[in-house]
């Protein structure tokens, strides 16, 4: 209904506009008229400001009547060329590769909560400093019976100097990336005895490049959700994630090989879970 009444609004208000410039013009050029002949200074002056009002207003006229809608409507073309092609880019990104929008910021417990029994989490990173903030769902999703598969960094590699370096955050340096690292395997570590969840959490450690922050759901061992970031200058837990969802041959099916290599690629093995028996870094 508001956008009926917005119309006839607005044509009204265009009609009195154009009855006002022609208005202003008539006294323009009617002052120039009647004083065109005097050689008084005054009337004479009147003579000049009455011809350069009426051409002012004149050329607004002309203006507002043919070319202001002509811009607008190469404006709005030009918006709407704009859109569609950012449309044209979004929806073939989704249709082949399966990216279906951006987080920011991830929350974290999201990759947990929605992991049902025989589920996997793949999740690939440096460490997670806020490990202790989602611990809980983290064991919530391991008594639904899901399995959580870990890549983090081995803390004696030289990748742990280089991405400390990268990270330009006030406070932050190598020593207290280090510290961190070797806070989330301890906490890792610290699997609650006695309790026998039908879940599993596993641990490698990893010295080679560490790619992009991963976290992929998988369900019967196809992925079907994911999350990614990236690894600039500042820390990814905080950081934009995309959003993925499965497409035959499309990233998530990509981003799932490459954590089952880099996997395989770790000769150390750390399982936490009533499958197999306890094994500590």
């Amino acid at each position: 209904m508001n956008s009926l009444k917005s119309k006839p609004a607005g044509g009204l208000r265009r009609k009195i506009k154009g009855l006002i410039m022609f208005f202003l013009f008539v006294i323009g050029y009617g002052l120039y008229f009647v004083t065109r002949k005097s050689e008084n200074f005054f009337l004479e002056l009147i003579n000049h400001i009455g011809l350069f009002f009426s051409a002012v207003v004149l050329v607004h006229f002309i203006y507002w009547l043919l070319l202001k809608k002509e811009e607008q409507q190469a404006l709005e073309i030009k918006v709407t060329n704009a859109v569609q092609t950012t449309i044209d880019k979004i929806i073939p990104a989704y249709q082949k590769w399966g990216f279906n929008g951006l987080h920011y910021p991830l929350d974290f417990t999201i990759l947990f909560d929605k992991l049902t029994q025989d589920d996997e989490l793949l999740w690939l990173d440096t460490y997670a400093p806020a490990l202790n903030s989602y611990l809980p769902s983290i064991y919530e999703a391991l008594e639904r019976g899901a399995t959580i598969k870990i890549l983090a960094l081995c803390p004696s590699c030289e990748i742990v100097k280089y991405r400390a370096q990268e990270i330009q955050q006030i406070g932050f340096d190598e020593d207290s990336f280090l510290d961190g690292l070797k806070n989330f395997i301890k906490v890792l570590g610290r699997y609650p005895k006695g309790i026998k969840f039908p879940g599993q959490l596993r641990l490698r450690l990893y010295d080679n490049l560490p790619c992009i922050p991963m976290y992929i759901q998988c369900r019967a061992g196809i992925p079907i959700i994911g999350h990614t970031s990236f690894f600039l200058g500042e820390a990814s837990e905080k950081f934009v994630h995309l959003r993925w969802t499965y497409k035959d041959g499309g990233m998530l099916e990509r981003f799932k090989l490459y954590f089952d290599n880099k996997w395989e690629g770790c000769k150390n093995d750390y399982i936490y879970g009533s499958k197999v028996e306890n094994r500590r870094p």
